[in-house]
């Protein structure tokens, strides 16, 4: 899996995501070269092949769980909210 990264001006990774599965390891860095070159200092890209089973990737993999479950977690507050919202406006009639 290729990992591409974002860091900002201090260095400080900001953002990851992985590139599609089509790509090669030369496809990503032409198109962060592009990214970068446009970008001017807002961010900088990187890519790392990540193998199978290397440290990288599954940190990569627990990264995406606990974004799903922090959505998933926000999903369930929404909802009871709202059903506790319907609750209240049920008893203004």
């Amino acid at each position: 899996m290729i990992i591409v990264y974002y860091r900002d001006a201090d260095g400080k990774i900001v953002r990851a995501h992985t590139a599609p599965e089509d790509w090669t390891m030369e496809t990503a860095q032409e198109r962060i070269d592009q990214f970068n070159s446009e970008q001017g200092n807002k961010a900088t890209a990187y890519a790392l092949q990540a193998e199978d089973g290397s440290i990288e990737a599954y940190l990569y993999q627990k990264a995406q769980e606990r974004a799903k479950w922090d959505k998933d977690a926000l999903q369930e507050a929404i909802s009871a909210i709202e059903d506790a919202l319907d609750t209240v406006r049920g008893l203004e009639v």
